[in-house]
């Protein structure tokens, strides 16, 4: 009877861990230059390297009418930006973008396939 109770609780302790646990997707963040000019793309994340994480920081240049992958990480599907660059602007020349790249509702969302997600911000000519 002891024995029956026991894998009971054990059985229940792991459907309870299990049902806890959240899925991983691959998951891709692309800028798309809808502009008629080259943008400048600065951004940080915290890498990890062994044991430790470090800040590192990228630039990029993103001609017209391109895209660019600027990031690929596991995540989890309700993700937050912060936990994917500690810092990211969009410069045309000297002028920033006026939306918040930081929030993740400004960014469209794609499922490619049930173990893959992309995330685009589309940068115009509207948005500095």
């Amino acid at each position: 009877m002891k024995r029956s109770i026991h894998i009971i609780i054990g059985i229940f302790l792991i459907a309870i861990i299990a049902s806890c646990k959240k899925d991983y997707y691959e998951t891709n963040f692309y800028v798309q230059n809808k502009c008629s000019v080259a943008i400048e793309v600065r951004m940080s994340a915290m890498i990890k390297y062994g044991h430790n994480y470090e800040e590192a920081f990228q630039r990029d240049i993103i001609d017209s009418n391109e895209i660019k992958l600027v990031r690929e990480v596991e995540a989890v599907d309700d993700i937050k930006m912060k936990d994917v660059f500690t810092e990211f602007e969009i410069y045309k020349g000297s002028l920033k973008v006026k939306t918040d790249v930081m929030e993740i509702n400004n960014w469209t969302k794609k499922i490619i396939s049930e173990n893959q997600i992309e995330y685009t911000y589309t940068v115009d000519n509207t948005n500095f």
